[in-house]
């Protein structure tokens, strides 16, 4: 069993078909059907169970599959020690939690998974532990997100860990809220008007700011972004803070932002990636896209 062994058992695994695993591997399925026979002789035990609907690990196989994928992990960071190293079909990103982000993400994927198979990591974060992540080799491009004020802290941050740090853009914060909201309707929405509904907040921002118990009604935290769209669209008296949202997301539920006199908040967005990094082509495409998109923003 050697490397290359170990990355068709988890293709196998992800896709759950040994004829898809084939095709995507390019290799013929009878060929890999033998290196799966040969692998599950040599550990002595199957790894897959074979169904009418296609193949799902034993227990045992889901054990040599976690471990398979840890060792496939640890052979990135150890080629990724060198920076001139370029590593094919792969893109490892970290972005803030937040819808826009991810559709962004979502529609490059889609853009160039097409014609190709890639290996991606998308992993939602703060802006330190997405610092932390491009300094350890774990991923190799970053958009982070802060509030107003903390630019020079996050510059000086990347600047130590050998960074580069490209500010992309800010923007004050939007009330996202069901288009049957009460307040929805209305124009201007001043800070003391939002004290008689629900507040849904994000749980692990970078920064919470001070909170007056009188503000709001009740408060709401989640850092799941499927609960906060159900609360909004269930809870009509609801309200959360927000970034600009995408229009397609503000139609998919039903939703409405609106500016807010009285109590704003700034944020900021900015790219942090290793320049000694040697780039792939997916990763150039990626980086492209991110300075396109905050170009036409701007």
């Amino acid at each position: 069993m050697n490397m290359k062994h170990i990355q068709y058992m988890v293709e196998i695994e992800r896709v759950r078909s040994i004829s898809q695993a084939a095709e995507n591997l390019y290799i013929g399925q009878p060929n890999l059907s033998r290196i799966l026979r040969e692998v599950e002789e040599s550990i002595g035990f199957p790894i897959f169970l074979r169904t009418n609907h296609g193949v799902v690990p034993t227990d045992r196989g889901a054990t040599f599959l976690q471990h398979a994928r840890n060792i496939l992990r640890e052979m990135d960071s150890i080629q990724t020690l060198n920076p001139n190293q370029l590593i094919e079909d792969r893109l490892r990103v970290c972005i803030p939690r937040s819808a826009v982000s991810f559709q962004f993400v979502a529609d490059f994927i889609k853009s160039v998974c097409e014609d190709r198979n890639i290996r991606m990591e998308v992993r939602e974060c703060h802006a330190r532990r997405c610092v932390e992540m491009l300094s350890d080799g774990d991923a190799e491009i970053g958009i982070i997100r802060f509030r107003e004020g903390y630019e020079n802290y996050f510059q000086e941050i990347a600047t130590a860990k050998k960074l580069t740090f490209r500010l992309l853009s800010s923007y004050e914060d939007k009330i996202l809220m069901h288009k049957d909201h009460p307040l929805a309707s209305c124009d201007k929405i001043k800070s003391d008007m939002l004290s008689e509904y629900v507040q849904i907040e994000h749980g692990d921002n970078f920064f919470l700011p001070q909170k007056n118990d009188d503000v709001v009604r009740s408060q709401i935290y989640t850092v799941d972004r499927q609960a906060q769209m159900t609360l909004l669209t269930t809870v009509r008296e609801s309200f959360m803070w927000t970034v600009p949202q995408d229009k397609k997301i503000l139609q998919m539920y039903d939703l409405v932002e609106k500016s807010c006199s009285g109590y704003t908040r700034r944020y900021t967005e900015a790219l942090l990636y290793n320049h000694q990094h040697a780039m792939n082509q997916i990763e150039a495409a990626f980086l492209d896209k991110i300075l396109a998109q905050h170009s036409l923003d701007n």
